[in-house]
């Protein structure tokens, strides 16, 4: 059955959907299928913001709040918004031009985060590691 949102990730989804759109009844005033083609995989997603979480908990962790790491002033923990916003947005900004994350290709997420990590090992000693299948 159709729904109103599918994410088709295969060519054997794509098929069905598509055996599943030529058999069905077409309503009276038509119907509209609007296509976005997804710029990274869901688990990727889930991925990514699993590390701000993990990143943020490592950073608090070691003693390294915000004020350390940004600038001084108020001592304010890290939290995966912070991180996504703060670290990775600043740098997503800087090598891509993009400000939203759902933007990003896999090739960019890469590029991101490599320069993060490299940057926060290099003055903090923080190596948070991306997830993996096996980490999330």
């Amino acid at each position: 059955m159709i729904r109103e949102r599918q994410y088709i990730q295969t060519r054997e989804g794509l098929n069905a959907f598509a055996d599943e759109l030529k058999a069905m009844q077409l309503p009276e005033h038509g119907v509209m299928i609007e296509v976005k083609l997804g710029k990274r995989t869901s688990a990727q997603n889930n991925a990514m913001h699993k590390y701000f979480t993990m990143l943020g908990d490592d950073l608090n962790a070691a003693g390294l709040d915000q004020r350390k790491v940004l600038k001084p002033g108020v001592e304010i923990e890290w939290t995966p918004d912070a991180v996504k916003k703060k670290l990775w947005g600043s740098i997503m900004k800087a090598l891509t031009g993009k400000t939203r994350t759902r933007d990003l290709d896999i090739d960019e997420i890469s590029k991101v985060y490599d320069n993060l990590h490299r940057a926060l090992a290099e003055k903090w000693g923080i190596m948070t590691l991306f997830p993996s299948k096996e980490r999330l």
